[in-house]
C-alpha cells in the first residue's frame, strides 16, 4: 500500500521561490532529494525543524510514506507550524495515517494534538473537532477508557475530555472512573463538576463517593453541595466530616453543626483521649482544639509533645505556637532538640516567621551532636562572623572529608562569594578565634589549597585585625 500516493497523488517536484539564490536552491534542492529517500528516523526528526518550510513539507511526506509509528511526533509537532502550507500538510499527514497506526501510538500524542486548542498562531478549532471526531471513529472505546485509568497523566486527561465530549460513558460511569485515581487533582476536580450536571435524584450518591477522594478540596466542594441537599443523613455525615483531615472540610461541618450549639472542644478532647495512639486522628484533634482558641486545652496539647509519632509531636508544637505564640521561644526550643529532621526544620520556622530565639551556641550544639549540619549553616548564614565562625568550629572537629562531606566547603565559599552585602562586625573574640592558627588550618584546608580564595579570606579578616 503507498499511502503516500493516496494523500498527495503522483510525486512532482517541489516548486522552490523565484527569489531563492541558485545557491541557496540547489542546497534545498539537494536536501529535499535526500529526505525523499531517507530511511532514518533520526535524520527525518532533525529537518523536520529546518528554516526552509520546503524542507519541512518534505519530512512530513516522507513520514507519510514510510508510515513508521517513531515518526508520528515529527507530524504531530509541525501541526503548529508557522508556514500554512506546512501546518495544512501536517494536518492531510496525520488524517492519512491514523487508521494505519496502532492505538498506543495515537493515545501517546493525543495531548499534543489537544493541545492546539489553546494555540494562538492559528484557529484550529474546525479540524479539531474532525479530527477528534475520526481518532473516535478509529479508536476502540475500551483502549481510551483504559488510557484514561492510566498512569500518564496527560494522556489520562485528553482521554477523559474525549469520554466527556463525545459522550463515550456514562455521566456516572465516569465520574467514578475520575474518582477511582487518586492522583490527579485537575480530573477530580472535573468529577465534581459533572456531579453537577446529574439529574437531582442521583447527584447525592456521587457527592458521597466524591467525599472519599483523596483530594481535600474535592471533599469540601462534595460536602458543601450534599449538605445544601434536603435530607435525613446530613448530621451523620457532618459528624463524621469533623475528622476529616482537610480543614475547609472541618469548617464547613462546624459551621452546619455550630447552630444546634454542638459541643465541639468535647468532641475533639473525648477523641484525643480515646485515640492518642491513632496518629491521624491525634492530628486533627490537636489542630482542631487549636482553631477553637481556647486556652484551657494548651495542658492536654502540650502532653503531645512528646508522642512516638513525629507527625503528632509536629502538630502538637504547631498547635500550642498557633493557641499561645508568646511561648515561641519555648516552642522553638523544644523543636531543635528533637529528634526528627522534619521537626527540628520547624524551629527555623518558629525563628523566622514568629520571631522566635534560641541562643545560637544552643542551636549549634544542638544540631552539631545531630549531626544535622545542612540545617546548623541555615540558622548561621544570617550572621555573617557567626557563619564563618560556625563553619571554622565545625571543621576544627571533623577531618577533612567530613567536612567537605558535610558541605562545609561549600559554605565557606559561599561567604566569600557574599561579603560586599554585608554590613556586620565581627566581635574582638569571633576575630581573635578566627585570626588563630588552627581556625585559619581549617578554613584553608576547605579551601583545598586555592590561593586566590585563601587571600580573599586573609583580606576579610585583615581588614578587622585592629579590633584586637
Amino acid at each position: 500500500m503507498n499511502i503516500f500516493r493516496a494523500l498527495f497523488g503522483q510525486k512532482k517536484p517541489l516548486a522552490l521561490a523565484p527569489s531563492m539564490k541558485p545557491a541557496v536552491e540547489w542546497y534545498v534542492a539537494d536536501l529535499i532529494k535526500t529526505i525523499s529517500v531517507s530511511e532514518s528516523a533520526e535524520e527525518l526528526n532533525a529537518e523536520a525543524r529546518h528554516y526552509s518550510g520546503y524542507v519541512r513539507e518534505a519530512v512530513l511526506k516522507r513520514c507519510v510514506d514510510l508510515a513508521w509509528p517513531e515518526l508520528l511526533p515529527v507530524v504531530v509537532e509541525r501541526l503548529n507550524d508557522w508556514v500554512p502550507e506546512v501546518r495544512d500538510t501536517a494536518r492531510r499527514a496525520l488524517e492519512t495515517l491514523l487508521p494505519f497506526f496502532p492505538t498506543a501510538n495515537l493515545l501517546a500524542v493525543l495531548p499534543a494534538v489537544l493541545k492546539l486548542h489553546s494555540a494562538a498562531r492559528c484557529d484550529h478549532a474546525e479540524w479539531l473537532t474532525q479530527f477528534e471526531s475520526n481518532f473516535v471513529r478509529v479508536t476502540d472505546v475500551n483502549e481510551i477508557i483504559a488510557a484514561a485509568q492510566g498512569s500518564n497523566i496527560k494522556v489520562a486527561r485528553s482521554c477523559v475530555y474525549l469520554l466527556k465530549k463525545y459522550n463515550l460513558l456514562e455521566p456516572t460511569e465516569l465520574i467514578e472512573l475520575i474518582l477511582g485515581r487518586s492522583d490527579d487533582i485537575v480530573l477530580a476536580k472535573q468529577a465534581i463538576e459533572l456531579c453537577a450536571t446529574l439529574p437531582e435524584d442521583v447527584q447525592g450518591a456521587q457527592y458521597r463517593a466524591a467525599m472519599k477522594s483523596s483530594f481535600g478540596s474535592v471533599r469540601t466542594n462534595a460536602l458543601s453541595a450534599l449538605l445544601s441537599m434536603e435530607s435525613d443523613f446530613r448530621l451523620a455525615l457532618v459528624t463524621e466530616a469533623l475528622s476529616d483531615a482537610q480543614s475547609s472540610v472541618r469548617s464547613i461541618a462546624m459551621g452546619f453543626l455550630r447552630p444546634l450549639d454542638f459541643n465541639f472542644r468535647a468532641h475533639y478532647r473525648n477523641m484525643l483521649l480515646q485515640q492518642p495512639d491513632v496518629a491521624g486522628s491525634a492530628r486533627v484533634c490537636l489542630s482542631a482544639l487549636a482553631s477553637l482558641r481556647d486556652k484551657d486545652d494548651l495542658e492536654l496539647i502540650k502532653t503531645f509533645v512528646v508522642s512516638k509519632r513525629i507527625s503528632v509531636r509536629l502538630a502538637a508544637l504547631v498547635a500550642w505556637l498557633r493557641l499561645e505564640e508568646q511561648d515561641k521561644d519555648s516552642i522553638a526550643l523544644a523543636a531543635i532538640s528533637d529528634a526528627a529532621p522534619r521537626i527540628r526544620r520547624f524551629a527555623l520556622q518558629a525563628e523566622r516567621k514568629h520571631g522566635a530565639y534560641i541562643p545560637f551556641a544552643t542551636i549549634q550544639s544542638s544540631l552539631s551532636e545531630k549531626k544535622d549540619m545542612a540545617l546548623l549553616l541555615i540558622f548561621a548564614e544570617r550572621k555573617k562572623w557567626i557563619w564563618l565562625e560556625c563553619i571554622a568550629r565545625e571543621s576544627m572537629q571533623r577531618g577533612p572529608e567530613d567536612s567537605i562531606t558535610m558541605g562545609l566547603d561549600q559554605s565557606l565559599r559561599a561567604w566569600l562569594r557574599s561579603p560586599g552585602r554585608w554590613y556586620q562586625r565581627p566581635t574582638k573574640e569571633q576575630i581573635s578565634f578566627l585570626s588563630s592558627p588552627s581556625a585559619q588550618a581549617a578554613l584553608r584546608k576547605l579551601l583545598a589549597d586555592e590561593p586566590s580564595l585563601e587571600r580573599h579570606l586573609e583580606q576579610e579578616l585583615g581588614s578587622y585585625v585592629s579590633i584586637l
